[in-house]
């Protein structure tokens, strides 16, 4: 199995790990009514037919379909209902950019059920393993002309040092200070690597140019790079000391208090 179909095929699972009911204002009854006859056609020819339907759905408009379709295993409570999406990713041929691109207007007010169904769609394009930084080029063009504060926070979530990289050369920050944040990211990068794997385990003090790099994100003007530092401080108490949690508990910024209260409230 090539690299592609293996990750097509850890999607097939994915979007029915919490089933829940998705029908709501972007809900289609006639796409979800073409995804359902592929889904429970009951035998060849039936499913061919569907299958011609939905092609035509396809090329009338690609983005809604996807968007459809990811709704449509959101709902999902079989692994029929649930390989829908990623055998037709499949069979489409889909990039990054055709699957990514439409799915990232719904993390828009998003609550945790849906923001975490969308980022583990999203977790296939970004390329991170247990050796490997994310890489998050994909969102890029929904970054550009400032801060997509739904898309900000995905990518933090998803690697908190990746995204301050990311976000570092991607929105509008001063020439030096960005700098500044990418070397910090690298510093934030060993650190987390560190209480992963280190022999020290996660509840070890970073070393201090790890602790230094916190301190700076925590206490920084950016509030993407505040919630990076809340991020990292759940990977481990001597990340949450370095980070000044207590002190992002009470941040301006929604989401930074959100995530520095999923660790002072634990």
């Amino acid at each position: 199995m090539n690299l592609r179909a293996a990750a097509i095929a850890v999607l097939v699972p994915l979007l029915c790990a919490a089933p829940r009911n998705a029908r709501g204002t972007d809900w289609d009854p006639r796409v979800q009514g073409a995804i359902q006859r592929v889904a429970r056609a009951a035998d060849a020819d039936g499913h061919a037919r569907a299958l011609a339907a939905l092609a035509d759905l396809e090329a009338a408009g690609r983005a809604r379909l996807v968007r459809q379709l990811f709704l449509f295993g959101e709902a999902a409570r079989d692994t029929r209902d649930a390989m829908v999406f990623g055998a037709l990713v499949e069979r489409y041929g889909w990039t990054a950019d055709e699957v990514v691109g439409p799915l990232v207007p719904l993390l828009d007010g998003a609550d945790a059920e849906r923001r975490a169904a969308l980022a583990r769609v999203f977790a296939h394009y970004e390329g991170r393993t247990l050796t490997d930084a994310a890489d998050f080029t994909v969102f890029r063009p929904h970054l550009a002309g400032g801060a997509n504060e739904a898309v900000v926070r995905h990518v933090v979530e998803a690697d908190p040092a990746s995204a301050v990289a990311l976000l570092s050369g991607a929105l509008p920050v001063d020439p030096t200070r960005a700098r500044e944040l990418a070397s910090d990211a690298a510093a934030l990068d060993r650190t987390l690597r560190a209480a992963w794997f280190g022999a020290g385990g996660r509840d070890a003090a970073p070393d201090a140019a790890g602790a230094a790099a916190l301190a700076r994100l925590a206490a920084g003007e950016h509030w993407w790079a505040r919630l990076a530092a809340a991020r990292a401080a759940r990977e481990g108490k001597g990340l949450a000391a370095a980070a000044t949690i207590d002190l992002l508990d009470a941040d301006p910024h929604p989401f930074v208090r959100e995530a520095a209260r999923r660790v002072t409230r634990r």
